[in-house]
């Protein structure tokens, strides 16, 4: 239940962070905002190749060895840190729209964050696998909050502008990454390190593509608005996408727990459990969607002002896709430990291909009006393969290797 609640509080910590950034900058500065920062956000899970869930899942069947866990999810952190901030950098110098290059120089400052959020969630993957949720939870509420209180103070001293704002996306992972070093009392980067960060990598694979996979589907409107829409149609999408993301937020913390029960060994579902399970969850996000539903347009107009009125139409839309997607969220944690991300991979392209067809549809009549309904789409699609492969391997055991932990399975005969 603390979990739970710590994570509605860090959902609500982020959206404060959206009022605050929409509110100072306006419609306009905020689509560059999100523009400047979106190449190095859309890859920080991917740049992680996979390695966090391989040490959460370490953390789960080796309790005995956390401190040489902990060494080893630092080095690994710090690599794939420094090679996603110069993926990103590449990536923002070949792909910017080129009516939009002039923000070049801020998509490179934003890259600079990358190490530091990668050392911190390799970190805090180690608390999740070993259920360290105290330590865990406060960071992540540290991190959520010390972004709007930068911003806050700021606002308050009148001045705020866009090059401040995209310092302060540095200093957030900077400063939280300090933080979850000095909770450990010991320097993170000492020896010996176990395992060795070539067997993360290999234990990440899995999870690399899926989570690769994730990213290109979750954010498929968000690069089309990119491409397709001004900073002003831009700025009042990127305020809408991270309120309607709150129906996911429950499901995220339940996901915890799902991702450990299917990490142990022996941790079988049966029929009546999994149907029970499942249509509480279902029933739980209609009944928060049709609240939430009501309640959003004032909300957005007396948060972010009367300026962003037009965003409260777009999150609006885009609840139904969000409600659909958080009752996948937790069915594939469980997927995820039992080494069956290959079905996440499978299903989000699937699902990735059907949204990129429906905007291809729908843009030339309704424009970005659209791109929540493609979303709606690929949610829709995704959840339900998900759904049906949960039910199939509900029973099975997570494989295991020589050493007790779960497996590995060839890429090619893994099926999310």
């Amino acid at each position: 239940m603390l979990t739970i609640l710590a994570t509605l509080a860090f959902q609500g910590l982020l959206m404060v962070r959206g009022v605050l950034s929409a509110r100072s900058l306006g419609p306009t500065a905020r689509g560059e905002f999100g523009t400047a920062v979106f190449f190095s956000y859309a890859l920080t899970h991917v740049g992680l190749l996979g390695t966090q869930l391989a040490i959460a899942r370490r953390g789960v069947r080796h309790p005995d060895k956390l401190r040489e866990l902990t060494r080893a999810a630092a080095r690994m952190g710090m690599c794939t840190g420094v090679v996603t901030m110069l993926a990103a950098s590449i990536l923002a110098a070949v792909a910017l729209p080129a009516e939009k290059r002039y923000l070049l120089p801020l998509c490179l400052l934003a890259a600079a964050h990358l190490p530091f959020q990668h050392l911190r969630l390799s970190l805090l993957a180690v608390d999740h696998g070993s259920a360290s949720f105290a330590r865990y939870n406060l960071n992540r509420l540290f991190f959520a909050g010390i972004f709007p209180l930068m911003l806050g103070v700021a606002w308050l001293c009148d001045v705020v502008s866009l090059e401040l704002v995209v310092i302060f996306a540095v200093l957030q992972p900077a400063l939280a990454c300090l933080v979850v070093i000095l909770s450990r009392r010991e320097w993170p980067f000492a020896r010996p390190a176990f395992p060795t960060m070539r067997t993360l990598l290999r234990e990440g694979l899995p999870y690399a593509v899926a989570t690769a996979a994730a990213a290109l589907f979750l954010q498929i409107d968000v690069y089309a608005v990119l491409f397709l829409a001004d900073f002003e149609t831009q700025g009042y999408y990127l305020v809408a996408v991270p309120v309607a993301h709150l129906m996911v937020a429950v499901p995220n913390a339940i996901g915890l727990f799902s991702f450990r029960r299917g990490a142990k060994v022996g941790g079988r579902l049966d029929r009546g459990q999994l149907l029970r399970t499942g249509a509480a969850i279902i029933a739980l996000q209609c009944v928060c969607a049709g609240a939430f539903a009501l309640v959003i347009d004032p909300v957005i107009r007396t948060l972010y002002g009367e300026a962003f009125a037009q965003a409260a139409l777009f999150a609006a839309l885009l609840i139904p896709a969000q409600a659909v997607h958080g009752m996948a969220v937790t069915a594939e944690a469980f997927l995820q430990a039992r080494q069956k991300s290959m079905i996440g991979v499978w299903s989000r392209l699937i699902a990735t291909a059907a949204g990129a067809v429906t905007i291809a549809v729908l843009y030339p009549k309704y424009g970005v009006w659209g791109l929540p309904w493609a979303m709606l789409v690929g949610h829709v699609i995704n959840s339900t393969i998900i759904g049906v492969c949960i039910y199939r391997f509900r029973d099975q055991e997570a494989p295991t290797d020589d050493d007790g932990a779960p497996a590995v399975e060839e890429l090619e005969e893994e099926d999310i």
